[in-house]
């Protein structure tokens, strides 16, 4: 263990390091200053100018932090265009403060990019600031070297050794409190810097993704940027929540439905409904605890009188269902008798035959079985009643009877017998789902915006509908 206290020490230290490790340091100093850079968007003159100038200081440091996680040619090559673009808009005059910020984040993007000599540029991202407390930080970096420094440098928490405060704090509680409400633009780099702060940054593919967005696309401003961030979170919501079925637009309507990827052995499918359908009349006998009101039941004859051509519908129900069967005889709320059993194991035995046929449906389990559903908050179950009325009245068919479904099963805290529990998957992966294809079709250079207004709100209103849902899904996955 290495005890680093003074900038000679901390110089020396870094020296003896190789370039993942200067990446890394580089990174969390520039981190540490972004909140001055962020908050240059409140100066009334050149607005445009230091919107951008703050953009371009995010981008900088994002594009290093995911060379930190994934060190690729792409990416490398971003990082050194994000050096590049940021160093040339410095021509524009800033005070002291904010040139300091952008020169670490800049000497963070180009250690990234560096064949050589990258030592240099941790060193000057780190000592950039005027400011003791963020030094400081950066020598107390030096001492945690454990099995892999940057990955535990990127995943522990921005101010480790003390409290997020001073200028720094200050001025970020000015970002979020006075300056977001009236630049949406920048929601993106609010959750992105919070997860820095935290220790737990965003999803890595997703900020690769935005590391990516190419170089002309950065020049045309804040706006046209999260236009491109919010495409990227919908399109990478919809590939984390997959759906074995085609989404598309009934021209005549405005309003959207599904179509889905019907099974390859239907005879097969059938027999599995008919097996379940028995051995839920077996089990709703009067002794198991188990009625016909209850949701098992309600779900279970729902795919047998209306989802038998939808196979993914059929295999996510069966494992909602089974899951909450085994939340219920864990509470003692219901029997675990022979006939609830069986239930239970035609569930699991259904899933599993379903998968074994369906190729694209397995990828899908598998998919989602990576990520870790979370708790809905009271704010997000607010959001998501908002949205229905909106998200009812542009669907139709399958799609507007699940949405008048899946929301009210989302945000009923009586689906399981305790109180901390993660979404059911099914009603949380159709809503995400779709909601993502929907902002993704609406957003095509060909899509006729008026189709959808058809049904009574304006566009502003169903997008908002739309990226607050995509929003909620995204923290339910576990990606935000």
């Amino acid at each position: 263990m290495v005890e680093v206290s003074n900038e000679d020490e901390f110089e020396e230290w870094l020296k003896g390091q190789n370039q993942p490790v200067h990446i890394a340091i580089a990174t969390r100093a520039a981190l540490r200053s972004f909140p001055v850079a962020i908050v240059a968007i409140a100066d009334k003159k050149e607005q445009l100018h230091t919107k951008t100038l703050s953009l371009l200081t995010g981008r900088a440091i994002l594009t290093s932090a995911v060379v930190c996680n994934a060190p690729t040619d792409d990416v490398k090559a971003a990082a050194r265009s994000s050096a590049d673009s940021i160093t040339d808009y410095t021509v524009f005059p800033v005070n002291d403060s904010i040139f300091s910020v952008i020169s670490a984040a800049a000497s963070a993007a180009s250690a990234a990019d560096s064949t050589a000599n990258y030592a240099k540029f941790a060193i000057s991202a780190a000592i950039s600031t005027t400011d003791s407390a963020s030094r400081l930080a950066s020598f107390s970096d030096a001492n945690i070297i454990d099995l892999d420094i940057t990955t535990n440098l990127l995943q522990s928490p921005l101010w480790r050794n003390g409290k997020f405060d001073g200028i720094f704090k200050v001025t970020w509680d000015k970002f979020v409190d006075e300056i977001l409400p009236n630049a949406p633009e920048f929601n993106f780099w609010r959750d992105w810097y919070q997860g820095f702060l935290d220790g737990k940054p965003l999803d890595w593919n997703l900020q690769r993704e935005v590391a990516l967005i190419p170089d002309a696309d950065w020049d045309k401003g804040p706006a046209h940027i999260a236009d491109m961030i919010e495409e990227i979170k919908a399109q990478f919501l919809a590939d984390k929540a997959p759906l074995a079925e085609k989404l598309e637009l009934n021209p005549e309507t405005g309003k959207f439905f599904v179509t889905p990827i019907p099974a390859r052995k239907p005879d097969l499918l059938n027999t599995t409904l008919e097996k379940t359908a028995d051995a839920l009349d077996d089990a709703l006998n009067g002794r198991n605890g188990l009625s016909a009101d209850d949701r098992v039941a309600r779900v279970l004859r729902r795919c047998f009188e209306k989802y038998t051509h939808n196979p993914e519908r059929i295999e996510m129900d069966f494992v909602d269902v089974h899951a909450g069967l085994t939340r219920q005889m864990a509470s003692g709320e219901l029997a675990d008798s022979e006939e609830i059993l069986s239930l239970a194991e035609v569930l699991k035995n259904g899933a599993l035959d379903i998968r074994a046929n369906h190729s694209d449906i397995a990828a899908n389990r598998e998919t989602r079985a990576a990520q870790a559903l979370q708790e809905l908050t009271p704010e997000q179950k607010q959001q998501l009643k908002d949205a229905q009325p909106i998200l009812e009245a542009i669907t139709e068919g399958e799609v507007l009877q699940d949405m008048g479904a899946d929301i009210p099963a989302l945000i009923n805290d009586m689906i399981g017998p305790v109180p901390d529990y993660a979404p059911p998957v099914g009603p949380a992966v159709r809503v995400v789902n779709r909601a993502a294809k929907m902002s993704l079709m609406m957003r095509m250079k060909d899509f006729d915006i008026k189709l959808v207004e058809k049904c009574g709100y304006k566009s502003l209103e169903i997008f908002g509908a739309l990226l607050a849902v995509i929003g909620i899904g995204l923290g339910v996955f576990g990606l935000f």
